[in-house]
């Protein structure tokens, strides 16, 4: 299925529509959303969306790539100065009970769904 999904990306990319420039946008995105440390891949994918004929298609994947980076970053500035607020303190203190919680189920979920089929 995901291959079918990125294969159907890569098709958009190549018609020479509307939904090429939709395609070179998701193709930003999934870069960032599938792998977010993939440094390796960048000079390969880069090259790629480089390499098409018309020059939107690098114009629309630069900012598929850093949207969800700058919103990571920006959410995260966000969460940590409502933590440090004098005012939120006690939401801080909940915030970070809750995020420890969730973090630990993820990881109790992630470990036992091959073992058990989940």
């Amino acid at each position: 299925m995901l291959e079918q999904f990125l294969i159907t990306i890569n098709q958009w990319m190549t018609t020479g529509s509307a939904i090429a420039l939709t395609g070179a946008f998701l193709w930003g995105m999934v870069s960032v959303l599938f792998s977010p440390c993939h440094l390796a891949s960048i000079p390969l994918i880069v090259a790629y969306v480089g390499g098409q004929q018309n020059a939107i298609h690098p114009l629309l994947f630069a900012p598929g790539h850093c949207l969800p980076i700058a919103a990571a970053g920006g959410s995260t500035a966000m969460v940590r100065k409502l933590t440090e607020s004098g005012a939120w303190q006690g939401a801080g203190l909940w915030f970070r009970r809750a995020a420890g919680t969730l973090i630990a189920l993820l990881g109790v979920y992630f470990i036992a769904k091959p073992l058990v089929g989940v």
